[in-house]
Order: C-alpha cells, then structure tokens, then sequence
C-alpha cells in the first residue's frame, strides 16, 4: 500500500469516529465535550467542525460524549467556587483597609 492510500484511510477512519460519535451523541441526546479546549458541540456542530477536519492522530480521544446538564451543574459550581473565592478577597481588602484608616 502507498503512503497515499494510507493517509486517506487514516483520514476515512477519523471521518467515520466522528460521524459514529456524533450519531451516538444524538441518540442520547447528548453533546460532545472536548477536554483539550473545554468547548462544547452539539452533535451537528461537531459534524461541521470535524468530519472534514485534516487527520491528526489520536483527535478523537479528546473528547466525551456527555449530558449537557452535567456541563451546567459544573459551571454552577466553578462559578460558586470562585464567588467564595472572590468575597474572601473582598472580605481582606475591606478589613485592610479599614484597619489602616484607624
């Protein structure tokens, strides 16, 4: 086999894992999560971003299948974590500068 047939084929294989991702994603009505860049697809978005994409080894392994609900609730959380964060902070400067004025 030429090196020719062998990179189409590559590229076949990856267009066919993400066509099957997307398929199965839509079946549970899911979306796609990509762990690398923390950006969400829904199925047909993922479709038009990558069944076209150039073949880059190991592509698919980046991302999950998920309830996009679960993404929500993490959010929820992130964002409750740094309000937390953020009011110890405003929490120190008040009393800072409070005590520094006496």
């Amino acid at each position: 086999m030429d090196q020719g047939a062998f990179q189409i084929s590559q590229h076949d294989q990856q267009r066919n894992g993400v066509e099957t991702m997307a398929l199965q994603a839509t079946r549970l009505n899911f979306w796609i999560f990509d762990t690398q860049t923390k950006v969400w697809y829904t199925p047909e978005e993922f479709i038009q971003t990558f069944v076209k994409a150039p073949y880059q080894e190991g592509l698919l392994r980046r991302f999950k299948t998920l309830d996009p609900m679960q993404g929500l609730m993490a959010a929820d959380m992130q964002i409750e974590k740094i309000l937390e964060k953020k009011q110890l902070l405003n929490n120190r400067v008040v009393d800072y500068y409070r005590n520094k004025i006496k």
